[in-house]
């Protein structure tokens, strides 16, 4: 029976001897002997395939080096989140440029060519004697691509300021990498303003889990702004920072960031706005007011170019404009006209006259504005199930309008204060529709509205005319009188608290 195995039988033992590298290879016959025998099984299956197992695509990189932030690639280019893959691969980027001062570009791909799909992050800085320097990272599944360029060499100074942008880039990452997604903004808002003219963050970030994120933050000596992009809608804020005047310390700017999250808080419950949203539109704006913060009990240089009653009127914020725009939904096929949406601005301008404290008068104006339109059931705890059926159809439609203005004023002529006051304004439109089975059957319009104006001028000028004394008792009195006023500075966007 020797005799009759055929050639194919004498391929295996062969080919195994070869990958064990023990023999040379053999060239085998180009046509194979018939066998003298063969043998049919009548009912025998076709033998079983083989698993087939996929060799995993070898990465190309564009430089081979092993310096610190390579290394970290290669551990993290096939991670599979975004958080995994830039996992402290910002900061250093941005430490080994400050440590060494020179271009650096670095790629690694398992697809044989970078995509452009991808998760990107990118920080520019341009510093005080004009220099710039971009800060450039993508990736997305089995991919990374880094870059740092500057336009001109740095001196050690500005290398080292450099450097202390690192941790503040990667928590600007972090935050937009993460799941879910947040922003941490704080630190690039507070830059150096001693060694940087400017900072800059864009980001788009893509992620399986959800639709595209961009984001695009500017700072520089004159304010901050930032705009956020998502499939929820937009978030646009500006923060002016060319007035430090206006700055109050620290309780009173924490009073007022109270107020002003907190109308924001209410918009959203009574608008039924997004809350995911609302949340960063909150993070954004608290961050980006953060950077005048002070720490307890420090002087602010401008501080003393207002009045302490003039400081008391005021919100202590920097002027600011900030907007929400969710992105509407037509969630009624019944009734495409019918959008669910939510829009909410609010804003803060300030007037100072000229004349000096002698002869001034100043003025600060805070404004909201609210539109929102949405379904909700006929019941509460009901649910929606809107169809084109009109069984289905069977819901309230509600429109919002609302509006609400804060007016401080103050004035002095030949140094006596002779106004103080602070005039309220809120109003309400709620316009809610009634359908069953698809009918309107009820349609009402609830309007509110109400104006309050507080004179604090007697309150204010008595404390004015308490000479500063070198008793704490009487110092303490002022500063009492200043704090009681300042609480009721405030924002009230519903007209029952005005």
């Amino acid at each position: 029976m020797i005799g009759n195995i055929s050639t194919g039988m004498l391929a295996r033992p062969i080919a195994q001897t070869m990958e064990r590298g023990s023999v040379s290879p053999v060239a085998m016959p180009s046509v194979a002997a018939p066998p003298s025998v063969v043998v049919t099984l009548s009912g025998a299956g076709a033998p079983p395939v083989s698993p087939v197992y996929a060799r995993p695509a070898m990465p190309v990189w564009q430089t081979s080096s092993d310096d610190a932030v390579t290394l970290r690639m290669a551990r993290q280019y096939d991670a599979s989140t975004d958080g995994a893959r830039f996992a402290g691969l910002g900061a250093a980027l941005v430490g080994q440029f400050a440590a060494e001062g020179v271009d650096f570009a670095q790629a690694v791909s398992t697809r044989g060519a970078q995509g452009s799909d991808g998760t990107a992050f990118s920080l520019s800085v341009t510093t005080a004697s004009g220099k710039t320097v971009t800060f450039a990272l993508t990736g997305s599944d089995g991919e990374l691509q880094v870059r740092a360029r500057g336009s001109a060499t740095l001196d050690d100074a500005e290398r080292a300021a450099v450097a202390k942008l690192a941790d503040g880039f990667q928590a600007a990452i972090d935050g937009l990498a993460g799941s879910p997604p947040k922003l941490d903004l704080a630190a690039l808002a507070a830059f150096d303003k001693h060694a940087f003219a400017s900072v800059d963050v864009t980001a788009s970030v893509v992620s399986a889990n959800r639709a595209p994120m961009t984001l695009a933050f500017h700072a520089d000596t004159g304010g901050r702004t930032l705009k956020l992009t998502s499939a929820e809608g937009v978030v646009d804020i500006g923060v002016d920072a060319s007035s430090g005047a206006i700055l109050g310390t620290a309780s009173q700017r924490d009073r007022a960031m109270a107020n002003v999250l907190g109308e924001v808080d209410k918009a959203t419950a009574r608008g039924h706005g997004d809350r995911f949203l609302a949340a960063m539109f909150k993070d954004a704006f608290r961050q980006l007011h953060a950077a005048d913060d002070v720490p307890s009990g420090t002087t602010r240089p401008m501080a003393a170019s207002l009045s302490k009653a003039e400081h008391a009127m005021l919100s202590g914020l920097a002027d600011y404009h900030a907007s929400i725009v969710q992105t509407a939904v037509a969630s009624n096929p019944y009734r495409a006209d019918e959008k669910d949406a939510f829009s909410y601005d609010t804003s803060q301008a300030t007037r100072i006259g000229e004349g000096g404290m002698r002869n001034r008068e100043l003025s600060q104006r805070r404004d909201t504005h609210l539109l929102a339109s949405f379904h909700s059931p006929l019941t509460v705890g009901g649910t929606l199930s809107l169809t084109d059926d009109p069984l289905s159809q069977n819901y309230l439609y509600t429109q919002i309008d609302d509006r609400a203005s804060s007016l401080a004023e103050i004035g002095y002529r030949d140094g006596k204060l002779v106004k103080a006051s602070l005039t309220l304004s809120a109003s309400q439109s709620t316009h809610q529709m009634k359908y069953v089975f698809g009918r309107l059957v009820d349609e009402t319009t609830t309007p509110a509205s109400r104006t309050s104006t507080q004179d604090f001028l007697e309150l204010l000028a008595d404390a004015d005319e308490l000479s500063p004394s070198t008793t704490r008792r009487r110092e303490a009195e002022r500063e009492r009188v200043y704090a009681s006023v300042n609480q009721r500075i405030r924002l009230e966007s519903d007209p029952s608290s005005v």
